[in-house]
């Protein structure tokens, strides 16, 4: 997936500065919505991600953002981790009560402190999140079995999905 990881710093940038002046950006419920347009095509590029409620010292984040291939999810764990040898980790995650998916493998973004979900994952999962309250991610880092875990409120994500010019 080498079209995304050229976007990866850009995202990974534009989210960091999200995180520290998102008092004046319109909210929905627990999400942030950040305007954004590609520079050349003025494309939509617009994200809403919220923060994690307990990632302790680190800065994570889930995010769904339009990109040249339409929606996409980013689970910002908000740590370097090594992964394989694709540069991939292993994600589960858990929406609500229901059934754990995964453990499945996802690339890493270019800083490796973010991992994107498949395409094919991405309709499903936003579908059950639209309907849910709350989702736990886990990341284990194939390298040295390193797991990371963060929750995330689903409030406002129907709401915040409604402006995203991709989602619709």
């Amino acid at each position: 997936m080498v079209r995304f990881f050229g976007k990866a710093a850009a995202m990974a940038m534009l989210l960091a500065g999200a995180f520290a002046a998102h008092s004046q950006d319109p909210t929905y419920g627990d999400f942030i919505y950040i305007a954004n347009a590609d520079p050349f095509t003025d494309e939509d590029r617009s994200f809403i991600f919220t923060p994690s409620t307990d990632s302790g010292d680190r800065t994570s984040a889930l995010t769904w953002q339009c990109m040249d291939d339409g929606l996409n999810v980013v689970y910002m764990h908000g740590k370097y981790l090594g992964g394989d040898s694709d540069d991939e980790v292993l994600v589960r995650y858990r929406i609500d009560s229901s059934e754990a998916y995964g453990p499945s493998y996802w690339g890493m973004m270019q800083n490796h402190e973010s991992t994107w979900m498949p395409m094919h994952e991405i309709a499903g999962f936003t579908r059950q999140a639209r309907a849910g309250k709350t989702v736990i991610f886990e990341v284990v880092d194939p390298l040295d079995g390193e797991r990371l875990r963060d929750s995330f409120s689903l409030r406002g994500l129907a709401q915040g999905l409604a402006v995203l010019s991709c989602a619709n």
